[in-house]
């Protein structure tokens, strides 16, 4: 499959071929031989290629995901970390020792279940999250992507004028709801760590009540 993909992809002037392989674990002797002849084909047919062999890795698996980037990097050579379930309680402190051990950097992050909750790995800014002072620049970045500049400064000036309406009060808890989940946007704001935040939690349905309300 792997073959007739990147001969397709050569035929067409494909600029990005995505190879995703399926699950496996590192002590599957039959697997990782899998893995090493797909690495071996992709070699043979796309010599000086620029490629990138990235392992997901779970935060929650503890010491034993050294175990498995070592065996992956073995059988693949990995250039890069993709580290999936951030947003749960694990703060993915192992990848640390991958790095040292290996060598092998963090490029992703997961921080959630949707597409667009997979994030550029910071290392300032995860160092940031995990000791309370919160990631003003992910913060930044999300609302520059939900709001539009314009409407933004357009609606300030209705509301200096006292003509803020309903409607511009549902365009803009739209856009907030664009930025992602309420409860991790608010673990970005300085100040807000998880002590702070324990036993609150944003209800998003309370949102589309109150946008039901709105529209009838």
């Amino acid at each position: 499959v792997l073959f007739d993909a990147l001969q397709a992809a050569k035929a067409r002037n494909v600029d990005v071929v995505l190879c995703d392989t399926a699950g496996r674990l590192h002590n599957k002797a039959n697997l990782m031989a899998e893995l090493a002849k797909l690495s071996k084909i992709i070699d043979r047919e796309c010599p000086g290629c620029d490629r990138e062999t990235l392992l997901v890795l779970d935060a929650t698996t503890g010491q034993n995901a050294i175990a498995q980037a070592r065996a992956f990097g073995e059988s693949a050579g990995l250039t890069g970390i993709i580290l999936t379930k951030l947003d749960g309680t694990a703060k993915g402190g192992v990848v640390l020792n991958i790095k040292n051990e290996l060598g092998v950097p963090v490029k992703f992050i997961g921080v959630g279940e949707k597409l667009d909750q997979i994030e550029p790995f910071y290392p300032d800014r995860m160092a940031s999250r995990i000791l309370g002072m919160g990631d003003v620049l992910t913060l930044i970045e999300k609302a520059e992507q939900s709001f539009d500049e314009k409407k933004a400064l357009e609606m300030a000036e209705r509301m200096k004028a006292n003509r803020f309406s309903l409607s511009d009060y549902l365009e803009q808890m739209r856009s907030l709801k664009g930025m992602g989940d309420i409860n991790d946007l608010a673990g970005m704001i300085p100040g807000l760590d998880a002590k702070a935040l324990k036993g609150a939690k944003f209800d998003e349905k309370g949102l589309a009540r109150i946008e039901a309300i709105i529209l009838s």
